[in-house]
């Protein structure tokens, strides 16, 4: 119809989780985001360079709370063991109807350096709060 506007922003959220940063000391914890509204998550986890035998894991965590002080890791919803064989590659990490709320991603370095940055999509607006949803989550792990 003349006047309307569709599209795919229209559908989606893009939110940076974490920025670009040099990770050499352990975990670190994404924004983490809203997902009131919206019924799928997914995280886009740009890995750089990484130096000598350097690892990265992530994991997905969600609470009811946005402050994450009782978070709790998502079955499933793992990377482990990304290793320099993988770098300048993305990884996705996401889940369909989360059950909590708040979601966010943690990566966590084991050795040496890794470069890395993640980027959080929030698609399937609904206007529906997740926690009110009695559907079980999907867990979407996809390495490109």
């Amino acid at each position: 119809m003349p006047g309307e506007h569709s599209g795919q922003s229209l559908d989606i959220l893009v939110t940076q989780e974490i920025p670009p940063q040099s990770i050499t000391g352990g975990a670190v914890n994404g924004t983490g985001v809203d997902t009131s509204g919206w019924e799928e998550v997914t995280f886009h986890i740009n890995i750089g360079a990484i130096t000598g035998a350097g690892t990265l894991a992530a994991v997905i965590q969600e609470d009811t709370a946005s402050n994450f002080g009782t978070a709790a890791n998502v079955a499933n919803a793992a990377l482990t063991n990304v290793t320099n064989t993988t770098p300048n590659n993305v990884m996705i990490l996401g889940i369909l109807r989360p059950t909590k709320r708040y979601v966010r991603l943690v990566v966590t370095q084991a050795t040496n350096t890794v470069i890395a940055s993640a980027t959080c999509i929030r698609s399937r607006r609904t206007g529906l709060l997740p926690p009110t949803q009695s559907a079980s989550q999907t867990v979407i792990l996809k390495e490109n």
